[in-house]
């Protein structure tokens, strides 16, 4: 601080007090303070109710062609008995899908009908099924019946069967064998029931059983056969006695 004096006036003395500001020099810095404790966790929120499932979607359709390899019925065969490696084994399959093409050809889809001298009827049924669509190169699993049913709905009736099998057998074990056998005069107790024909739609059901011999069939072992089928057959129109 400095004082200074300026002038007198009578008796008073005027003094002029200035202040020389002076500019101090910055302290040191304080030390940083130390980090405050981490807070505890909060406690995890309860799971929320699972949503309602949604409705299933609605199928989608067949792909083209599909209906109309199915539309004339099918073949289910069963078997019952030992492979070539000696393991027992049950199979069942549905044979679904014929030919679109070809219905002239036994036994894709057909009825023969012919007449004794006495007038009674024989019908001759031919009917092949397919494992999957028909294909004339790469696909031959199918199942062949010829079904003849000797003097049609007399006290007499009788019937004459046929099956041709030629399809791979796979097992839960990962393994397969080859079923490629035409079942005919060396088969035993065959049984024919629940037979029904209707003249009006076509529809041909029966069910079939039978026993063939180790030595008769791909598996070398005693083989139990059944089936059932459920089928419309095609009957040809005779152009020529036609007017």
């Amino acid at each position: 601080m400095k004082l200074t004096l300026l002038r007198k006036i009578g008796m008073m003395v005027v003094l002029t007090i200035g202040l020389l500001s002076c500019e101090g020099e910055d302290g040191t810095n304080g030390l940083d303070g130390k980090d405050g404790i981490n807070g505890v966790d909060g406690k995890d929120g309860h799971d929320g109710v699972n949503g309602t499932d949604g409705a299933n979607g609605a199928d989608g359709t067949n792909g083209e062609g599909f209906d109309e390899l199915v539309k004339y019925g099918n073949i289910t065969i069963m078997l019952d008995g030992t492979r070539p490696d000696n393991i027992v084994f049950k199979d069942t399959t549905s044979f679904r899908f014929t030919s679109v093409l070809d219905y002239g050809e036994r036994p894709y889809n057909n009825l023969f009908r012919t007449e004794n001298a006495d007038k009674t009827n024989n019908y001759e049924f031919g009917v092949r099924r397919f494992l999957t669509a028909p294909d004339d190169t790469y696909q031959y699993s199918i199942s062949d019946i010829v079904l003849n049913v000797n003097r049609v709905g007399e006290a007499d009736q009788s019937f004459d069967f046929k099956l041709s099998l030629s399809y791979y057998v796979v097992s839960n074990d990962n393994k397969y064998f080859e079923i490629n056998n035409y079942f005919d005069s060396e088969i035993t107790n065959l049984e024919i029931t629940n037979y029904s024909f209707d003249e009006t739609t076509n529809n041909l059901k029966f069910s079939f059983a039978f026993d063939v011999a180790a030595v008769d069939n791909s598996t070398r072992n005693d083989l139990k056969v059944s089936g059932v089928v459920d089928v419309f057959v095609l009957e040809r129109i005779d152009t020529s006695v036609m007017p």
